[in-house]
This record gives structure tokens, C-alpha cells and sequence, in this order.
């Protein structure tokens, strides 16, 4: 038996990589990393968690949306 290599989840709560984690494959993205759903300007978590409100887009005014995959039922 070898070493492992790498971590493969569909986890995307980054928790992998605070347990100590070097080499992780996110098959679902990161709610750490967002984006606008207009112009693309990304945001850090940083940012949507000091917002009051539903996050914005401090450039355009859009929706901040986490930067992951969604599957509905």
C-alpha cells in the first residue's frame, strides 16, 4: 500500500483543507471562492460574511453568488 496522493470530495464546506489537508480535489468548488452573476468580479467569503444583507456586487450592484456546483433532485 502506497501513500495517498490526494483527497477527492463533493464536500464544499473547505474542511478538508482545515483539518490539515494539502492536495484537494473539489469536485463541487468552494463556498469560499464567489463571484457576480453579472460581471464576474469574485468575492472571499470575507466579504459575504460581513455583508448585512444579501451580498452585492460592490461594482455593479448584482447578486454575489458562491462559486459552486448545485444539484437539484
Amino acid at each position: 500500500m502506497g501513500k495517498i496522493k490526494a483527497i477527492i470530495t463533493q464536500n464544499v464546506d473547505g474542511l478538508p483543507q482545515k483539518a490539515g489537508s494539502n492536495n484537494v480535489i473539489e469536485l463541487h468548488r468552494n463556498v469560499s471562492k464567489n463571484y457576480c452573476i453579472n460581471c464576474d468580479e469574485e468575492y472571499n467569503l470575507d466579504y459575504i460574511i460581513n455583508s448585512k444583507n444579501i451580498p452585492t456586487c460592490k461594482y455593479c450592484g448584482s447578486i454575489i453568488k458562491p462559486y459552486i456546483v448545485i444539484i437539484s433532485p
